[in-house]
């Protein structure tokens, strides 16, 4: 009993080492936009496609049994999109074709 506590605890020491560095690659996904027409509704579908995408890479998922995680990965992802969109609408208004770059907080 006492070497499977030793193994989970090196275990789980060594995950936390490792988990900071990944999360902090993976908090920023940027959402091309200069091959999108943003105007038409076409380009405005495409752009949801990649916002979505983009939340669903950033938020991750939860479990079905886990109630609050699932909130918070739905709240995240509600979060991504409407930054998303705001960034798009700042093109729109600027006719700007750069990148829009979004984060989950």
């Amino acid at each position: 009993m006492t070497k499977f506590t030793i193994f989970a605890l090196a275990a789980l020491s060594s995950g936390l080492l490792i988990s900071p560095s990944v999360a902090a690659e993976s908090s920023v996904r940027i959402i091309e936009v200069a091959d999108l027409d943003l105007a038409s509704p076409t380009g405005q579908h495409q752009f949801q496609t990649r916002a979505t995408r983009a939340a669903i890479e950033l938020c991750g998922e939860a479990s079905n049994v886990d109630l609050s995680g699932r909130n918070d990965v739905r709240q995240c992802r509600d979060d991504v999109i409407a930054q998303a969109n705001q960034q798009r609408e700042v093109r729109l208004a600027s006719r700007s074709a750069g990148p829009i770059r979004v984060a989950a907080r």
